[in-house]
């Protein structure tokens, strides 16, 4: 059975137009339309690997820390228990 070429393009990229793809430049995934991506170091990367990309630049010390997320260890985390009871 014959498909038409922009009903199988449709089925297979989930768009129901031919649209120019973007590649991410760490993991080769195709952005298309309206999804996101971002734009890091000149290079265009994916949700994923731009976290990848920021946890190698900046640790998640310092990424906890932008959020005021405290770290702390386990036995610091017990004493401050024991002693709020």
């Amino acid at each position: 059975m014959f498909e038409h070429p922009e009903i199988s393009r449709a089925l297979r990229t989930g768009h129901p137009h031919k649209s120019k793809a973007v590649k991410c430049a760490d993991c080769e995934q195709d952005f298309y339309g309206d999804e996101t991506m971002y734009i890091s170091d000149g290079e265009i990367v994916c949700g994923n690997c731009m976290k990848d990309r920021l946890l190698d630049a900046h640790g998640i010390a310092d990424l906890a820390a932008a959020f005021d997320i405290a770290g702390t260890t386990v036995e610091a985390y017990l004493e401050e228990r024991e002693e709020s009871n």
